[in-house]
């Protein structure tokens, strides 16, 4: 792999997992700005501006396409034991947000 594809990676995969962050932390201030002092909550002020629904959009199918990348260069990645294999997968499955950089950067940038 050429030293751009690896950095474009890598900078995707960092990009997910902040973007991820920032969701998280706009959408909960959206929740706790929200509740009014009776306790209920205002779902007009759950309303999210259209730029992020396009961001979510945007890192949804980023973070695909990372996954299916990483996936199949885990799964053929010569360096690796079938038990690490089996680990990595497993953990870009199911934690893929926060495992992608690690794992960038440990077999992809490094190789």
């Amino acid at each position: 792999m050429t030293k751009p594809y690896k950095i474009m990676y890598g900078v995707l995969s960092i990009w997910s997992f902040v973007w991820t962050i920032v969701y998280y932390a706009i959408f909960f201030s959206k929740i706790l700005g929200s509740v009014s002092s009776g306790g209920a909550i205002n779902p007009e002020a759950l309303a999210m501006p259209e730029w992020i629904n396009w961001m979510i959009t945007l890192t949804f199918w980023i973070g695909l396409g990372l996954l299916i990348t990483f996936v199949m260069n885990a799964s053929q990645n010569n360096r690796l034991s079938q038990v690490k294999k089996t680990t990595w997968v497993t953990l870009l499955i199911i934690f893929s947000t926060v495992v992608m950089p690690f794992y960038w950067y440990k077999y992809i940038w490094k190789e």
